[in-house]
């Protein structure tokens, strides 16, 4: 079993788990989110990535619990489906796909979650999808994602999916090594429950 110390941030967490369910080697992870001020541990999103990944790898779980700073995850083969994920908030669902992404580079894959679709301290939906993807693309991973509706802090409401295809792996590598020409900029805002003008004005504010 892989120990993974994941003290500096979810991220870890997140990463350790889905390259788990990838690779099918068993990873112990401890003292989860601990350098966070509020003492860390699991909060909502990641229970939620945790319950959905082992749900589609068929996992052995133990520490999937509200503050928990320890998680033994034993994955077995992941399976090829439909998915649902409500997290009951505004967790970020950016932050949640993370730890699926990787099986989903192995294993055709629907996904829909409901939860925080632009939330603080989170890639936002947008940067997802215009962003991410098409850089994951260019490196030959086969992934859609669809927005449904936008969801906000606190309540989240908001829905977005992702879809994979068969792919081969490793996805091949990607060099950035200029900037390239600047062809356009896109700029997009919204807001929940409040009048139109609210969006112009904070994009052009």
């Amino acid at each position: 079993m892989i120990e993974v110390d994941a003290s500096a941030g979810g991220q870890v967490f997140r990463t350790a788990i889905g390259l788990s369910a990838l690779t099918r080697q068993s990873v112990h992870v401890s003292n989860i989110r601990k350098a966070r001020p509020k003492g860390g541990g699991l909060e909502k999103q990641h229970l939620a990535g945790l319950n959905a990944l082992s749900t589609i790898c068929q996992a052995k779980v133990r520490g999937a619990i509200p503050k928990s700073l320890e998680v033994w995850f034993e994955p077995n083969a992941s399976r090829s489906g439909k998915w649902a994920v409500q997290t009951n908030s505004a967790a970020s669902l950016t932050l949640l796909f993370q730890s699926i992404f990787p099986v989903a580079m192995a294993q055709p894959i629907q996904l829909r979650a409901f939860g925080g679709t632009d939330v603080p301290f989170a890639p936002s939906y947008r940067f997802m999808e215009k962003c991410l993807f098409p850089a994951l693309k260019e490196m030959g991973a086969r992934l859609d994602c669809r927005l449904h509706a936008y969801g906000f802090y606190p309540k989240g409401n908001g829905s977005a999916s992702i879809e994979s295809k068969a792919q081969k792996l490793p996805l091949n590598p990607l060099e950035r090594l200029g900037l390239g020409n600047l062809e356009r900029i896109e700029l997009y805002s919204h807001a929940g429950s409040l009048p139109n003008e609210v969006s112009v004005n904070q994009l052009l504010g």
